[in-house]
């Protein structure tokens, strides 16, 4: 039953980040210009240097907000098709960032080393990124 219930909060607690994220205030406000976010104001926003969202998320030291932030990043990479390699390579990369973004949201055992692993930049960048 606990387990149960953990998942179905899990699950919940994701519906309402989801339906969040996709609304103007959290995608659109909460990173610079306030402009419409492509591949590349997400991976400065979010990834770029030591003090970005990502970095603060694999130390364990973002706010809700920032991962609430991070979560709506991910959720717009999702849509965005890869400067090249493969759309389904893309979804599952894009994905198993925004789950373990959400799990580290919920504050799930061992979030933050499974999203640490997601947030995997050469692994990405090899079959997406255009040079």
């Amino acid at each position: 039953m606990n387990k149960n219930f953990s998942f179905l909060t899990k699950l919940a607690l994701a519906a309402v980040i989801a339906v969040s994220a996709l609304s103007t205030s959290l995608v659109a406000d909460h990173h610079e210009g306030g402009d419409e976010l492509d591949l590349h104001k997400i991976m400065k926003e979010g990834h770029k240097g030591k003090t970005s969202l990502s970095a603060k998320a694999k130390k364990g030291e973002a706010t809700e907000a920032e991962l609430k932030t991070l979560i709506g990043m991910y959720l717009a990479m999702e849509k965005l098709t890869p400067p090249m390699g493969d759309s389904k390579s893309w979804k599952d990369k894009t994905s198993k960032l925004t789950n373990a973004a959400i799990n580290v949201f919920a504050k799930t055992d061992g979030a933050i080393d499974a999203y640490s692993k997601a947030v995997n930049c050469k692994a990405c960048h090899k079959v997406h990124k255009e040079d």
